[in-house]
């Protein structure tokens, strides 16, 4: 069951990356360049409320079965995951 969910998985992130190189390719997507630190605080502001709202969500009606060790687990991976977003974001403007 691991290796099937891991290869699906596998899989679903190629054929994604694929198609968002075939995509940029064909030109009509532009990078958006975040030169601003306005952008950058939206940019962590708009992560945050998603992630605030993902965690409410997720505990309120998908995390019956799941005890509170669990609970905790899914809290800690998805704010290590949104804070790793947000630090994709700052990192080049920290290096300056």
């Amino acid at each position: 069951m691991i290796e099937t969910a891991s290869s699906v998985s596998a899989l679903a992130i190629s054929q994604l990356v694929i198609f968002a190189e075939s995509y940029s390719l064909r030109g009509s997507v532009r990078p958006v360049a975040m030169k601003s630190v306005g952008t950058k605080v939206a940019v962590t502001i708009f992560v945050s409320v998603f992630w605030f709202a993902f965690i409410v969500l997720y505990l309120a009606f998908f995390a019956g079965g799941l005890n509170l060790w669990q609970k905790a687990a899914v809290f800690l991976a998805s704010g290590a995951i949104a804070s790793g977003i947000i630090a994709v974001f700052w990192v080049k403007w920290a290096m300056k």
